[in-house]
């Protein structure tokens, strides 16, 4: 816990490398144990060499594993996103299907940032079946603008421009160049979270592609 030296008491995933360090991610930096001390690695504001947010999901030390999560990243797209852009797991959640999309985009997202840039892969461009990360971005965004639009339920509750999907849309603006993204996000601008939020917590700061 804390008082051993661990950034945080909410540990999130746990690794031992190859050379035999233990690397514990939580929900405020990764640590690293060398058997006598431990490092704490954070995100750093201004520092693009650092972490880019201080919750971490998961460690990854090879090119095997990166490959591995890209593979399973793929294979996911045609179950996790129709044609039409709608993620049929997360629409069943009815009033709240709209947050649960975004719940679910924010990481898939931040996964792919993580993996163009580890391995110059763009997935943000991939598209399989008919399915593609753009077209769930723009159903979000289409009915986060006409909520009566909904056909999932009578009801839809959506996002604020101080929690979500703002910080989400800003980093893809980047990404995509496109402008209705832009003209959601300006008036909101800048998107910098005083806490955690599902990956993006400073995408206005953080360099995309």
């Amino acid at each position: 816990g804390i008082k051993d030296g661990l950034s945080s008491s909410t540990i999130t995933a746990i690794y031992q490398d190859s050379k035999g360090y233990m690397w514990i991610g939580t929900a405020d930096g990764l640590n690293k144990y060398n058997g006598y001390n431990v490092s704490v690695y954070n995100y750093e504001i201004g520092n693009e060499q650092s972490l880019s947010a201080t919750y971490i999901t998961a460690i990854l030390e090879d090119e095997e594993e990166m490959n591995r999560n890209i593979t399973l990243i793929k294979g996911d797209f045609s179950r996790k996103i129709a044609p039409d852009g709608h993620m049929p797991g997360e629409v069943i959640r009815e009033q709240n299907g709209l947050w649960y999309t975004y719940f679910s985009l924010a990481p898939m997202t931040a996964a792919m940032w993580v993996i163009y840039n580890a391995t110059g892969e763009n997935l943000f461009f991939y598209e399989k079946d008919g399915a593609s990360i753009k077209k769930a971005i723009d159903y979000l965004l289409h009915y986060q603008q006409h909520p009566a639009e909904w056909k999932w339920h009578e009801t839809l509750n959506t996002g604020k421009h101080d929690r979500w999907p703002d910080n989400l849309l800003e980093a893809m603006v980047r990404v995509y160049g496109d402008e209705t993204y832009l003209k959601y996000v300006e008036s909101s601008r800048p998107h910098i979270y005083q806490e955690h939020h599902f990956a993006w917590v400073f995408p206005t700061l953080m360099p995309i592609m």
